[in-house]
């Protein structure tokens, strides 16, 4: 007889699943606040343009909108927890450790594992810009296999989803000889004049034109490629990525195209470690634009207004045309609105553990965007189709060319310890960040070019010419901590501290101080609970409280201080002479937007496939800036 002896092991590849969460990572499991994560996996296979979208219906708790399907401006708003604030309701991004301003500028096929911190518990190391919440995204790195190249890329093709649809002119014409009817009066179209509208025999004096027809395009071809290498030894790991994104517009004269390079290196040499991620993104825009006001929406708005008996071009070829001018006019005359933005980052570090568990970390982070702003109105000059003598014009032709300069630097000092002694395992952190950033901005006009063919700024008349810039700074100092304990993998503590200093506040008031405290209790790891270890593989109920703070609320670099405009002309000496004013009142008291939450919910998984999540939250912002009206006799 012969015997089998199976032994079963179990499968605790879901139990050990880490999360990034701030300044670390942790077990999921083992978390005691609201955190929710995805990884590169279900990231995959979707054709979006930026990160933001890609987070569409993939998160609980988090909401993501996207407004557009404009190229280069088809990013999404995310919303965590819905909207807490009168004020900016963003949340924080943060990119491999490094804050920044946004991650649409990121390949989403670079992004390795992307989590959301929901509650105070979780945001609270973050202390006065988490209150919407924050978005943690880790970007791929190499492993310790040998060299491997990769390719991945997509191609396709956009098409409207649903348009409005408008009568043809002689349906128009007969419901508005009806609606003349209906008030007594004479109608407006003879039968004949209908007919002329239905067969089309005289277009220039009965069209019947297709506006969307002629505005949209068939389709917009979109396409995307990204190339990667990466690999490394016991000690070292490297990944080089590539990528490339164009996306052409439904309309003419619409694209967008984006170029990522991204890289990183790591490095361990027994207690010693060290690193540097770093990425540049380039990204181009053209829209077409209306010469009448300067933007796009004139042409959107118009298009959907003019009515189908105005003709597109007359049989000799002039513009038909309104009041405003002609949508299509608009988008073939070549007046192009072009955005350009540069961006840079880079993040380095250096660690050495001092002894088992303990371990110090230097981190430096770099970010640069430079961006320019290009509009150029082309003059368009219409004409009586009849008689050929010119009779609207739009114009005189303009260029303005708006140039930003945007730069932030931090410095991060991190100790961190951790270590098991039998059942207890105790986690802390300890950390201190300088954070300096500044804005620069010129913005320079001139119009009466010589023809539509010369766009530089030295190619316009200096007569009218306009000229302005200005510069913002601020810098942020933070001392921060977290301390977690565990005991048995079944009763879990974390309680975290930061304390923020801006310059962005009064003297006086400037520092703000974020606390969180949060606990779990993992039901599951009890004794009896011990007969549905076959099938619950974890079941763990969580509360926690925090305070948090909300930076962003704050518009104006400087909100507390009194600041003078210097546009002012008086009448002095039988002239106008240059001078400044006050234009608003500043309170120097102003302080903190604060937000308290306190939640309570639990976690289960049921045979590794059924996650179940359940969150209750209340949510209390205090302290909300925002503008009043004053009377005008105030000043």
């Amino acid at each position: 007889k012969t015997t089998f002896q199976i032994v079963l092991k179990e499968d605790t590849q879901n139990l050990e699943e880490v999360v990034v969460v701030g300044y670390g990572v942790q077990k999921k499991v083992n978390m005691t606040g609201s955190v929710a994560a995805i990884n590169s996996e279900s990231l995959a296979n979707r054709p979006v343009t930026n990160a933001s979208t890609a987070l569409q219906g993939m998160l609980p708790g988090v909401t993501v909108v996207q407004n557009s399907g404009q190229p280069g401006k088809d990013n999404s708003s995310i919303r965590i927890r819905g909207v807490g604030t009168l004020n900016n309701a963003n949340p924080m991004y943060v990119v491999d450790g490094l804050i920044v301003s946004t991650i649409n500028d990121i390949d989403p096929n670079d992004i390795e594992s992307l989590s959301v911190l929901k509650d105070a518990a979780s945001a609270a190391i973050y202390g006065s810009r988490a209150a919407n919440g924050v978005v943690l995204v880790t970007t791929k790195k190499g492993s310790k296999k040998a060299a491997t190249l990769k390719y991945d890329g997509y191609v396709g093709w956009q098409s409207p989803t649903s348009l409005p649809e408008y009568l043809p002119s002689h349906e128009y014409a007969e419901l508005y000889n009806m609606a003349l009817r209906n008030e007594g009066k004479s109608p407006a179209y003879l039968p004949e004049e209908i007919e002329k509208f239905r067969n089309g025999s005289d277009p220039d004096n009965y069209p019947n034109t297709d506006w969307l027809g002629l505005f949209y395009k068939d389709k917009g071809f979109q396409h995307s490629h990204r190339a990667e290498v990466s690999g490394g030894s016991e000690t070292t790991t490297y990944m080089f990525s590539l990528g490339y994104l164009g996306q052409d517009g439904i309309i003419e004269n619409s694209d967008f195209q984006r170029y990522n390079l991204r890289g990183n290196i790591n490095t361990q040499i027994n207690k010693f470690s060290a690193g540097v991620n770093f990425s540049y993104t380039y990204g181009n825009t053209n829209e077409p634009i209306s010469s009448w006001t300067g933007d796009l929406y004139q042409i959107f708005r118009q298009i959907n207004r003019i009515a189908p008996f105005v003709p597109y071009k007359y049989s000799n070829g002039y513009y038909g045309y309104i009041a405003d001018g002609s949508p299509m006019a608009w988008v073939e005359s070549g007046s192009i609105h072009n955005q350009k933005y540069y961006t840079t980052r880079a993040v380095g570090n250096v660690g050495y553990e001092i002894i088992k568990g303990l371990k110090i970390q230097e981190v430096i982070g770099y970010e640069h965007t430079g961006s320019s702003d290009e509009k150029f109105l082309k003059d368009i000059q219409y004409y009586n189709w009849k008689t050929g003598e010119p009779s609207q014009y739009q114009g005189p032709n303009s260029q303005t060319d708006d140039r930003e300069d945007y730069m932030m630097l931090n410095l991060q000092t991190l100790l961190t310890y951790n270590n098991t002694f039998g059942k207890h395992t105790i986690g802390a952190l300890a950390g201190f960040s300088q954070e300096y950033s500044r804005r620069d901005w010129t913005i320079g006009k001139r119009i009466n070019f010589l023809n539509n063919d010369l766009w530089e700024l030295n190619a316009g008349s200096p007569d009218g010419q306009t000229a302005e810039g200005s510069a913002n700074e601020y810098a942020l100092r933070s001392f921060f901590g977290r301390v977690t304990y565990d005991y048995d993998n079944k009763y879990l503590f974390e309680a975290n501290i930061r304390r923020d200093g801006t310059s962005r506040i009064n003297r006086d008031t400037r520092w703000g101080t974020f606390p969180s405290f949060s606990a779990a209790w993992r039901i599951s790891e009890e004794g009896f609970m011990e007969n549905t270890k076959d099938w619950l593989n974890n079941l763990k109920i969580r509360g926690s409280w925090g305070l948090l703070g909300n930076q962003d609320a704050l518009t104006d670099y400087y909100p507390w201080m009194n600041t003078y405009n210097l546009d002012a002309s008086y009448p002095l000496g039988g002239a106008l002479q240059s001078g400044y004013y006050q234009k608003a009142y500043k309170l120097s008291s102003i302080s903190w937007e604060k937000s308290r939450t306190w939640g309570l919910g639990f976690d289960a998984t049921v045979n590794n496939k059924i996650n179940v999540t359940f969150d209750y939250y209340d949510r209390r912002t205090t302290g909300i800036i925002m503008d009043v009206p004053v009377p005008a006799e105030f000043g």
